[in-house]
């Protein structure tokens, strides 16, 4: 399964597509919180960049001395709902991951940014908050 295939839309999905610009609109979330469940020094960034004469959002996310070798997920949350990259960030050895993907025919260029330990379920552990 591709990164892409692996973003699943749960909520607003009708209405997410038809949000968007047509000219380009980034967003750079800068550093994360950690939860007091991750390491205190975990760290990381997000940019959200909707193209909108591809229709389409890149997403890049990195992580940095997260928990070593862990799967964590992806919420990408706005007014339109909540999109979802499930296991698509594994740690390495030093607690250090990155996500790429292109998502077509959806602006989350304004969402915020959430991590979780990897469970697929609603009630999945908060572990970091994006913060721009």
């Amino acid at each position: 399964m591709t990164m892409s295939g692996r973003l699943i839309c749960l909520v607003g999905l009708s209405a997410l597509m038809t949000v968007g610009v047509t000219n380009g609109a980034a967003r750079k979330i800068k550093s994360f919180i950690p939860s007091a469940t991750e390491n205190a020094t975990a760290d990381g960034m997000a940019i959200l960049n909707w193209i909108g004469g591809d229709n389409k959002t890149i997403v890049q996310v990195i992580l940095t001395d997260f928990t070593a070798n862990t799967s964590y997920d992806i919420a990408f949350a706005g007014t339109w709902g909540t999109a979802w990259g499930f296991n698509v960030l594994n740690t390495d050895d030093q607690g250090n991951a990155h996500f790429h993907t292109e998502v077509p025919g959806l602006d989350i260029s304004s969402a915020s940014v959430s991590i979780y330990l990897n469970g697929q379920t609603a009630s999945e552990e908060l572990r970091a908050t994006g913060v721009e």
